[in-house]
């Protein structure tokens, strides 16, 4: 698309530059003419070719994709968290779940730390002995994913 987007914009700019400003002698015309006919129909040879390979392409790879866009997706990046998404599932009992207690948030300048298990931890680290990834951190709670991208909501714990 965007050749023969170019190849147009290239004709056009001929067309300007020879054609419509200069001014031509008699014999000039006719050679104009020929050099435009003959621009004319590399171009368009170019973009038949060119959309007659795009189709080919894109019907080897539409079945594939089609198939991929059905799926469920394991690790969906367009997944929308909501309050409601971000709490732990009826699945995972609380007998379960290791003791994890979020007991400070500091924040330095733009850095943010959460204080799990006396331990400071910040956005992406692991939490040690457990395996959780910390998913967001806030002043009043942490959420934490597990390996199987279950989210655990630690509410702040005040003394």
């Amino acid at each position: 698309m965007i050749i023969v987007v170019a190849v147009f914009i290239g004709i056009y700019g001929l067309l300007d530059y020879f054609v419509f400003s200069a001014k031509s002698v008699d014999g000039e015309d006719a050679k104009m003419a020929a050099a435009i006919g003959r621009i004319t129909t590399l171009a368009e040879s170019a973009g038949i070719e060119l959309s007659t390979v795009t189709a080919k392409k894109d019907i080897q790879n539409l079945s594939y994709v089609i198939t991929k866009a059905e799926t469920n997706w394991k690790n969906d990046p367009f997944a929308v968290y909501t309050a409601d998404t971000l709490k732990v599932d009826d699945a995972v009992s609380a007998e379960k779940l290791p003791e994890l207690s979020f007991t400070g948030f500091i924040q330095a300048g733009r850095k943010i730390l959460a204080v799990v298990n006396g331990m400071e931890y910040t956005i992406g680290e692991m939490l040690k002995d457990v395996g959780y990834k910390v998913f967001s951190i806030t002043p009043s709670r942490v959420v934490l994913l597990t390996e199987a991208n279950k989210e655990i909501i630690l509410q702040l714990e005040e003394n």
